[in-house]
């Protein structure tokens, strides 16, 4: 008589259907049956909109990436949102914590209300306060492994109409971006760094910012220190180019932008930064800032957006 066992492999869990213990008589075989299942959960989205917007504002289709680490390039799986239901689901998703980001819809600033993290586990029980709601929302789910699906954890996501060909100020990008605190304008994904970019330290999700060695979301929320000029256009530089993505006419300022792009490309912020007050190219930073700065607060240009 043999008694078995098999070692622990890492993410499943072991079962024997019908005993650990055989007896081996001469002449036959004797069998034992070995179950290995591997625990995986599910993330389900429900998709709908806000605001005053017309059906052929909507795209055909939206895409939620899942990622299983915050700086989310880890990429594990993507859902797709067709119309005119707007729902899907990424299973076999082993217990873990997993964050998820839809992409850019053009027209549309994207929320996350209670973050944007999914968890799945093999042990928790959702509880009943997690029902998904009905409300018009975005919902992102994951089913525990062992859970009951009519009570998933979730997160929610919030699609509102925005206004297109008007420009928001400074103020506004630099607090919309992924980063919040208010709600995360799409606009800002078209700053993203692509794979092999290079990297700012403290943030490798946007791109870099010319020769500053910060990402573009780290320099406009650089204080210019003791009146750094190159900070005080790079603000406005950067608010300009957010609005030139999300679809403001750029004409009254591109030549202006395009002399900032120069000067960018050029110098560094220490430089800049070593400049005499009464230099004339520590004055050109300033004259273009306040060029730009008309611009982004709708004073010249297409006018300031009404909702914001």
């Amino acid at each position: 008589e043999y008694s078995i066992e098999e070692l622990d492999i890492a993410g499943w869990t072991t079962t024997y259907p019908l005993d650990t213990e055989v007896t081996v008589v001469a002449d036959q075989t004797a069998r034992l049956e070995i179950l290995n299942t591997f625990e995986t959960g599910c993330l389900f989205v429900e998709k709908h909109w806000e605001g005053e917007y017309d059906l052929e504002d909507l795209p055909l289709e939206v895409i939620v990436d899942v990622y299983s680490d915050d700086a989310m390039e880890n990429h594990v799986g993507k859902i797709t949102l067709e119309a005119p239901h707007w729902e899907g689901k990424l299973c076999y998703l082993k217990p873990g914590i997993y964050y998820v980001r839809e992409r850019n819809v053009p027209g549309f600033i994207t929320t996350y209300p209670d973050g944007h993290i999914a968890e799945i586990t093999k042990d928790s029980q959702p509880s009943k306060d997690s029902q998904p709601s009905t409300e018009h929302f975005s919902t992102i789910y994951a089913i525990p492994s062992n859970g009951d699906p009519d009570y998933p954890d979730k997160i929610l996501i919030v699609n509102t109409f925005v206004e297109e060909g008007c420009t928001r100020t400074q103020g506004y990008w630099k607090t919309h971006s992924f980063y919040g605190p208010a709600p995360y304008d799409p606009t800002w994904a078209l700053l993203e760094r692509n794979p092999g970019d290079p990297e700012a330290e403290g943030d490798s999700l946007y791109k870099v910012f010319y020769l500053s060695n910060k990402s573009y979301y780290q320099a406009i929320q650089q204080e210019p220190a003791g009146g750094n000029a190159y900070y005080i256009l790079a603000g406005q530089f950067i608010a300009a180019k957010l609005n030139f993505l999300a679809g403001a006419d750029p004409s009254e300022v591109q030549g202006t932008f395009d002399e900032a792009k120069g000067l960018f490309e050029t110098y560094t912020p220490e430089e800049i930064d070593a400049l005499q007050r009464d230099e004339d190219l520590r004055q050109q930073f300033i004259d273009f800032s306040y060029i730009l700065d008309q611009y982004n607060n709708g004073e010249i240009g297409p006018g300031h957006c009404d909702s914001f």
